[in-house]
């Protein structure tokens, strides 16, 4: 299984283009003169035997609040 998954009206991609860090990152679908409210998510599934620890990433958006949100959910929790 591969470890991220998305749903809703896009999907999302591996990108080449912009990255922290690495190669690869994962960049959200382009929904930009899409009528209506669109909703795209990704999910990132880690192993049964991941013991825990921090987990660190960074994010490079074009968020347009109050149209567009960004959140994050740790366990079904909301966690910013």
């Amino acid at each position: 299984k591969a470890p991220w998954t998305t749903g809703g009206d896009g999907k999302w991609a591996i990108d080449d283009t912009s990255s922290h860090t690495g190669r690869y990152s994962i960049k959200s679908p382009n929904f930009f003169g899409s009528p209506g409210l669109k909703e795209s998510n990704a999910t990132l599934t880690v192993c049964d035997d991941f013991e825990g620890g921090p987990l660190t990433f960074r994010v490079l958006s074009s968020v347009l609040p109050p149209q567009d949100n960004f959140v994050i959910y740790v366990d079904a929790q909301l966690a910013a």
